[in-house]
């Protein structure tokens, strides 16, 4: 690992942290009132996170799919996931709605591969070409799903014709931008970059209003307090995430037959800490806000120390 490129990971993760702590601040001395936190996560929801999906999977590779990396990295987070929701069900006897229990466990698998992943990816393993994959799960089919799940049973008990209940997911506008990325990725069709600069330009504020946002719901916040008062429904996404995700994606890698840079690779992706859009889902869709909170504070602060220790075992 060369230090300047661990210091440059150092200063991303002390710049994800000064946004927020910013957030926090223009919230505590009331710049803002309580209601900036929920505008600015139902822009980022409806207006920057569609913005991002289509530029990522506009500008993406369609190969990247059908590598054995891709199943080595896909196929543990998929893992994961089912895991940690069937043990939210049975364990936790979750008594919760179909949307706060997908959400908890998407936090295993959706990753801050963005600002977070980046720099530590290129810290350690001297390159981002290892992050393709998990980024184009994350925005063609976790955060579409995920976001029609929350849309469709926004709308739950309401009378409708069975067509509208139907189409209801494809609602949030998450979900036809990553259907027009999709078909732009597939179909080779080249976008000049002047004609992708508006979607480019709200990709781009999606992730600094993400981190204001969850800087403003600490104020006045307890964010261990769920941890004591519902510790099993935040311990079985933790452990997912910092335990079951790590050891399943070796495991993958391992069966693979992966070794060197490559398994390196697939494990510190795996230890990246689950992304700040999670807490914006939950604290707009669901009553879990709060435990989300707890789950993206705890895994961002551990994530540094679990990808280096990564490097040391398998570098």
């Amino acid at each position: 690992m060369d230090v300047e490129n661990m210091a440059d990971a150092a200063l991303a993760f002390g710049g994800v942290a000064l946004v927020i702590a910013i957030g926090y601040l223009v919230r505590r001395i009331g710049v803002v009132g309580p209601e900036a936190e929920r505008i600015l996560n139902r822009l980022t929801l409806l207006v920057g996170m569609p913005g991002l999906t289509f530029v990522v999977l506009a500008r993406a590779d369609p190969s990247v799919f059908l590598s054995t990396f891709s199943l080595a990295t896909v196929a543990p987070i998929v893992l994961t996931m089912l895991v940690t929701a069937g043990a939210l069900l049975t364990r936790a006897r979750m008594r919760r709605s179909t949307t706060a229990v997908a959400v908890l466990a998407t936090t295993t698998g959706f990753t801050n591969s963005g600002n977070i992943g980046i720099p530590l990816a290129t810290s350690i393993l001297g390159t981002t070409s290892f992050l393709a994959p998990s980024i184009l799960l994350q925005v063609l089919v976790l955060a579409p799903v995920l976001m029609g799940i929350a849309t469709a049973s926004a709308h739950e008990g309401a009378a409708q014709p069975a067509w509208r209940r139907a189409l209801r997911p494809f609602a949030t506008p998450v979900v036809p931008a990553a259907i027009l990325g999709a078909v732009v990725m597939l179909t080779g069709v080249e976008i000049p970059d002047a004609v992708l600069m508006p979607a480019d330009l709200l990709a781009d504020a999606s992730i600094p209003m993400l981190l204001l946002a969850f800087g403003m719901s600490l104020r006045g916040a307890r964010p261990l307090e769920p941890l004591r008062r519902e510790t099993t429904v935040v311990l079985i996404p933790l452990l997912g995430k910092l335990v079951l995700l790590p050891l399943a994606t070796l495991g993958f890698g391992l069966l693979l037959g992966f070794g060197g840079l490559e398994l390196l690779a697939l494990v510190v992706i795996a230890c990246l800490p689950s992304a700040q859009n999670m807490y914006a889902i939950a604290s707009s869709y669901t009553s879990v806000g709060a435990v989300t909170r707890t789950i993206v504070l705890t895994t961002t602060v551990l994530a540094c120390p679990l990808a280096v220790l990564a490097a040391g075992l398998l570098g």
